[in-house]
């Protein structure tokens, strides 16, 4: 929503109840009890704003933000709504480097990494494009257009409150919250974790179908987020640093092919390798291990010496063998390997095992790494709860099919989709528009809600660089055969509009020729009509009704009045034409009559459909006319449940 014009009537209506709302941590739980009055003490601070629209401290602001969206305060999520964008809005936000890189880095698992490089990069010139770009982000994704916050916006923030209350392992994502905070803002909860720990007192050996003990525990955690289709393993790496995102279980494994310099020694301790030493010197290590550091490169086994990277296979296995619930992978993985080290048997030849080890360590890791990341290939980039609760349908890219003055079909117009990571593909590019599924685009066109064009470049342009914030719509050429659209308003800057979505028929406008009348007065093209567009009536629209939900043989909840919306070229003045609605079956059907007022006739046909009257099924949309024996008809139809 346009929020910075639309609070100026709003908030006035609004203040008295806020004061009503800033004691409500009482009715709240007492788990969040001091982010409950932290946000209490903000909602005083915050009444300047409401009251004089005045400067405030930016740091409080996004604090309110996340402090409401956090403790799911629905009441005040305009609130939360018109406080974000303005501290966007505000002078001081592109001065502020720490504030604006906070931001951005709450911002970075949402957006693509072209985008990330382009926004530090106008970050670090203080350039303006980025607060446009941010609100455009924002924009694009609003799930549920008529409310007076942006569902998706708040969503988002309540994920930052959680993650920075449960995921602090550390601040790897600059905005107080590890790389399992960073999935979260990403992709929501995970449908399941698993958190375990691994403590080797013993290694097994399959060569000899026993444990061997180990003096001093190996020791390391995990956690393993399941989504639909992968999961995301995090923990320390064995080359150290900090708890985060891994490759798989076996990085975690402190050995010689992780953690450099040190070696797993079967017989006793991890044995730490150091050059022009030969004192031992004893530490701790992980869960208590004991490190020895030791001038050897490898520890005797009986008369065998056994070298880093055996020792570090052997440990492998053994973590294998305790992970090999943890998902079929892992099971097959332990069982190839048991065979693999079966083959090369200590027993056999210690040296021939050690000149195989190497390769083998490296090979169970390549697969577990590729394993992970070709599950990972089909991972949405960005998931959200926002839409499904909105009742909006995800959609492909679709295109809406207008007529111009002259009944030419050429023009149509791009939606912002109603799929989140759709929007994305939009917004993929740091440079373009980023139409990718729009190979046959030339051009693209902004009109306001008058259909008035604002604006018209070519179609390689920075959205940035346009002269209009945020955008509008967009309408490009595209050629005949294109048989696919659907169409989106967004607010002109400055001015409330409605913003909404629509789907029409998938035909191509009607033309009819053979009348002389017709035929004088528009050559050889003919009579042209557009498809229907059926469309929810949008509150708080300024006069006028834009297309808002997707209804063409779609099925939704249905309340109040249904638009159907239509552009009819070529009708002669005075002409009738008409719109019959009706259930399917139904033999009697209402028909709404109308005259013609001349060649360029737009109509919007205002159709009660009460749920109380009408039954829930399925009802069909015709438009017809009938000239000199020449019937034209676009048909419909919209599902009520």
């Amino acid at each position: 929503m346009n929020i910075h014009t639309y609070i100026k009537f709003v908030f006035p209506i609004c203040f008295g109840l806020i004061l009503g709302f800033v004691t409500h941590a009482q009715e709240s739980s007492d788990k969040y009890k001091k982010e409950n009055e932290e946000l209490d003490r903000l909602l005083y601070e915050i009444k300047p704003i409401i009251q004089d629209d005045r400067e405030f401290d930016l740091y409080k602001g996004l604090k309110l933000v996340e402090l409401i969206a956090g403790l799911e305060v629905d009441s005040l999520y305009y609130l939360a709504d018109y406080t974000y964008f303005s501290v966007l809005s505000s002078d001081l936000f592109l001065r502020d480097r720490k504030l604006a890189r906070e931001e951005l880095n709450r911002l970075k698992p949402i957006i693509t990494a072209k985008e990330n490089k382009r926004w530090s990069k106008l970050l670090r010139k203080k350039d303006e494009r980025l607060i446009t770009e941010i609100k455009q982000l924002w924009e694009l994704s609003n799930p549920v257009l008529s409310t007076l916050h942006n569902e998706r916006l708040i969503e988002h923030w309540n994920r930052v409150f959680i993650a920075k209350r449960t995921y602090t392992e550390n601040n790897k994502s600059g905005f107080g919250t590890d790389d399992r905070g960073v999935l979260f803002l990403k992709l929501g909860a995970p449908h399941q974790v698993r958190a375990s720990s691994i403590s080797l007192t013993s290694y097994s050996d399959p060569t000899i179908g026993s444990q061997i003990p180990i003096d001093n525990n190996v020791y390391f955690r995990f956690e393993i987020w399941y989504y639909d289709g992968t999961q995301y393993i995090f923990g320390v790496p064995g080359t150290g640093g900090p708890f985060g995102l891994q490759t798989g279980i076996l990085d975690l494994i402190p050995e010689s092919g992780n953690r450099p310099g040190f070696y797993f020694d079967p017989t006793a301790n991890l044995v730490q390798s150091t050059n022009n030493q030969s004192n031992n010197q004893s530490g701790v290590f992980g869960g208590g291990g004991t490190v020895t550091q030791n001038t050897s490169l490898g520890v005797s086994q009986g008369s065998s010496l056994l070298s880093r990277n055996a020792a570090s296979l052997l440990l492998q296995y053994s973590v294998l063998e305790q992970v090999a619930n943890v998902d079929p992978f892992y099971l097959t993985m332990y069982n190839r390997m048991s065979s693999d080290l079966i083959q090369n048997s200590l027993t056999g030849s210690a040296n021939a095992f050690n000149s195989t080890a190497l390769t083998q360590n490296l090979k169970y890791k390549a697969q577990e790494r590729n394993w992970f990341e070709k599950k990972r290939i089909s991972t949405p980039d960005f998931q959200s709860e926002a839409y499904p609760e909105a009742k909006i349908h995800n959609q492909e890219v679709f295109f809406f099919d207008f007529l111009d003055e002259s009944g030419s079909p050429f023009k149509l117009m791009v939606v912002e989709l109603l799929d989140y990571s759709k929007v994305q593909l939009f917004l993929a590019s740091d440079t373009t528009l980023g139409l990718s599924d729009i190979s046959k685009a030339d051009y693209f066109y902004t009109y306001d809600q008058d259909w008035e064009m604002i604006d018209s470049n070519e179609y390689e342009v920075s959205l940035s660089s346009a002269n209009y914030s945020p955008v509008v719509s967009y309408l490009v050429d595209v050629s005949p055969e294109t048989k696919m659209f659907q169409s989106s308003f967004l607010n002109t800057k400055d001015i409330q509009t409605g913003k909404a979505g629509s789907i029409v028929s998938t035909s191509r406008p009607l033309q009819i020729s053979g009348s002389s009348y017709i035929e004088e007065e528009l050559g050889k093209k003919g009579l042209s009509i557009s498809d229907l567009v059926l469309a929810k009536d949008q509150e708080e629209s300024p006069g006028y009704n834009i297309p808002f939900f997707p209804s063409l043989d779609n099925v939704f909840d249905y309340e109040g009045e249904l638009t159907v919306y239509f552009e009819a070229y070529g009708i002669p003045r005075g002409e009738l034409f008409g719109l019959e609605y009706g259930k399917d079956d139904e033999t009697n059907k209402l028909n709404v009559s109308f005259v013609s007022e001349g060649f360029a006739t737009k109509v919007w046909i205002k159709v009660e459909l009460d749920p109380e009257i009408y039954e829930h099924g399925k009802y069909d949309m015709t438009f017809n006319f009938t000239y000199r024996g020449k019937k034209i008809e676009r048909r419909a139809s919209i599902t009520i449940k």
